[in-house]
């Protein structure tokens, strides 16, 4: 017999009704960035066969600077320069793009896909 994940359901509960907090829902988002962010940049500094030391000497900055970017961990976000220095090192094209984001029936946000 199946084991039904109950937690998960009133984790969503607990956090679609956290969202319904602008402040909270900005600083929530903001993590999600950062993390989506050092995901996609670790995964593309190892798909093009990349240390991050020699991320950072293409892109003129410090392996230390890339450590914390990956890691998803630092507060701060990275510059559009930056980000745009690291792009070109690893010879792809920055993408900055915006999605719709709705409420469901019970107020709810969730991403439209």
């Amino acid at each position: 017999m199946r084991k039904t994940n109950t937690s998960g359901g009133a984790f969503r509960k607990f956090l679609n009704n956290q969202l319904k907090d602008e402040e909270i829902r900005i600083v929530y988002e903001e993590g999600k960035a950062r993390t989506r962010l050092a995901c996609e940049m670790a995964k593309m500094r190892k798909l093009r066969g990349m240390t991050q030391t020699e991320l950072a000497e293409k892109a003129g900055t410090t392996q230390t600077v890339i450590s914390r970017m990956e890691s998803g961990n630092d507060t701060r976000m990275p510059s559009l320069s930056l980000l745009s220095k690291l792009a070109a090192a690893m010879d792809l094209e920055m993408i900055l793009c915006f999605e719709r984001r709705d409420k469901d029936s019970s107020g709810n946000f969730f991403q439209k896909q």
